[in-house]
């Protein structure tokens, strides 16, 4: 499954998800909202204003699974340093 720039199994994030179904049915509006934010210094897209605050709260949910998962990949590829942990 392409998650906007890595490919993960589909098994392996039902595992780490609480909801797949949920997870992939908001990925296109997810990755779109980012990459728009991305483009645009941070600023929320003119067209999320017309979504319904349910489905707004559920692409939210699925932005803040893109960024776990993108963090636990991006530390799985790192080398551990020894340095300690964050807070």
């Amino acid at each position: 499954m392409d998650i906007g720039g890595a490919a993960v199994p589909r098994a392996e994030l039902a595992k780490v998800l609480p909801d797949i179904v949920r997870f992939e049915a908001n990925l296109t509006d997810a990755l779109a909202v980012e990459s728009h934010m991305k483009q645009g210094d941070g600023v929320v897209p003119e067209f999320v204003t017309k979504w319904s605050e349910e489905r707004l709260a559920e692409v939210i949910t699925t932005l803040k699974e893109l960024g776990s998962i993108r963090e636990q990949l991006m530390r799985a590829d790192r080398p551990e340093t020894g340095s300690g942990g964050t807070a």
